[in-house]
């Protein structure tokens, strides 16, 4: 009996703990690729007269209807340049960054509770982005869209 007790005992204990492991898993593979994005971003040279404020990476759905993770990073600059100049400046790192002003310090919109935690008031602020999303080229990625925030 003592035998059936403890094999019953480790038994519950991996039906609890296995689906735990495996989704805190894909969280964490889907958190590094955000964050990859962002140290992406962070290490691109700024513009003259540009300041790095703040940086942001997001892993869950953003954008469209449908299942699959996004995974997206910000930085956060303060410069003395347009928008249109550092969309310029911008481009020669190529066709995935977006530059856009930002009057407040939410990062996508108030719908999401991503702030940039160091906004600098009365600044000419402006938020460089990218978006990855997940391509499905093999069993990984499906593993990874298993991440709940990607439905």
């Amino acid at each position: 009996m003592k035998m059936f007790l403890r094999f019953l005992t480790v038994f519950i204990c991996c039906l609890v703990l296995i689906p735990v492991l495996f989704y805190s898993t894909i969280s964490i593979a889907n958190n590094c690729i955000a964050n990859n994005i962002e140290d992406k971003l962070i290490s691109l040279d700024l513009p003259k007269s540009t300041v790095l404020s703040d940086s942001v990476s997001i892993a869950e759905k953003i954008f469209g209807n449908g299942n699959g993770m996004q995974y997206f990073g910000a930085i956060l600059i303060t410069s003395d340049l347009s928008e249109n100049e550092l969309k310029e400046y911008y481009k020669q790192f190529g066709e995935d960054y977006f530059v856009e002003k930002k009057e407040d310090n939410f990062v996508i919109s108030e719908k999401y509770d991503h702030t940039f935690s160091n906004f600098p008031a009365d600044k000419n602020n402006y938020m460089v982005w990218c978006i990855e999303y997940n391509s499905h080229e093999n069993i990984l990625y499906e593993l990874l869209d298993m991440d709940f925030r990607g439905k």
